[in-house]
């Protein structure tokens, strides 16, 4: 019987890091670089890893993340990596009454 599945061989295990901050991320924006650079050197760093697939994170909205995607396929635009938006909440309100 044939196997149409992509990988015969079973399982195969990646690299994937699903939380990282962008250069511009809403708050606590610690990259050092100052201008267009931080998000070029990003992308290069991204680009150069051995993950495979990224979470491109900033806080209440998707603002980091369009801005990333935008320079990422510009810059790399036969990249082979992958991208997934993560919102970040954070509120003042606690769900546990222990804490």
């Amino acid at each position: 019987m044939e196997n149409n599945l992509p990988y015969s061989e079973g399982s195969v295990w990646g690299k994937w890091d699903l939380h990282i901050h962008p250069p511009g991320t809403k708050l606590n924006d610690n990259y050092k670089d100052n201008g267009k650079a931080k998000i070029d050197k990003f992308c290069q760093k991204l680009e150069e890893s051995d993950f495979a697939v990224f979470g491109i994170t900033d806080y209440f909205s998707a603002d980091g993340y369009k801005s990333f995607i935008e320079k990422f396929k510009e810059k790399y635009p036969t990249s082979q990596k992958r991208f997934f938006l993560n919102i970040e909440l954070r509120l003042n309100e606690s769900v546990n009454n222990k804490l």
